[in-house]
């Protein structure tokens, strides 16, 4: 493993350690990942990991990110 695949283990170790311990964690200019529990009338609560990104990044996404090509279930109807 070279030192960049360490640098950014460390990083994701040090992510997924404050999720686990303080529910949420804010990366300026990237987003917020915070634990949510989720509840339903038939299922058990359950926790989810909720992403939302920042502005920045979202922006960027949409103006500069690019889409897998996708058909829609009317492109193959007969």
């Amino acid at each position: 493993m070279g030192i960049a695949e360490e640098i950014a283990q460390h990083l994701l170790d040090a992510i997924i350690e404050t999720i686990i311990n303080e529910g949420r964690i804010e990366l300026r200019n990237f987003g917020v990942f915070e634990v949510k529990t989720r509840q339903g009338i038939y299922v058990e609560p359950t926790k989810i990991i909720k992403f939302t990104p920042a502005k920045h990044l979202a922006e960027r996404v949409h103006t500069e990110g690019r889409l897998p090509n996708v058909t829609t279930k009317k492109e193959h109807a007969p």
